[in-house]
């Protein structure tokens, strides 16, 4: 990774379902940004995105280390219908993006999301 990529942060576009996350996404790319998702670094079983289907999948391929320090707070991860999901799981799936990525994802509002995405020193759009 170059210099300037290790130099960004890692970016959550979150949106609404259809909210349309991928035109940012495009728009971000033009400043060196990289799609976690399609990128070299892309751990096998984490979301590609953080929806209702990739997150229901990621969690069924999670390995136990990742899930052994549970926090007992919830986020809700997909647009229509949250999926919830426990907020030390979502931290570990965020912390798989390297600096300089961003990762599309269709999660509401809450003060565990933000507290997570503050520990990781996240850049977060909402569209």
């Amino acid at each position: 990774m170059s210099d300037s990529k290790s130099s960004q942060k890692r970016v959550l576009i979150n949106s609404p379902a259809s909210g349309c996350p991928h035109l940012l996404a495009k728009a971000i790319e033009i400043w060196g940004y990289e799609d976690y998702a399609t990128s070299d670094n892309y751990v096998a079983g984490t979301p590609k995105s953080f929806n209702y289907k990739e997150s229901k999948n990621g969690l069924e391929q999670i390995q136990t280390s990742a899930s052994s320090q549970k926090s007992n707070e919830k986020i809700g991860l997909g647009g229509l219908s949250p999926y919830s999901v426990d907020s030390s799981i979502v931290k570990y799936w965020l912390d798989r993006v390297a600096n300089g990525q961003y990762i599309l994802g269709h999660i509401p509002r809450s003060p565990a999301l933000t507290k997570v995405l503050a520990e990781l020193d996240y850049i977060h759009f909402l569209v």
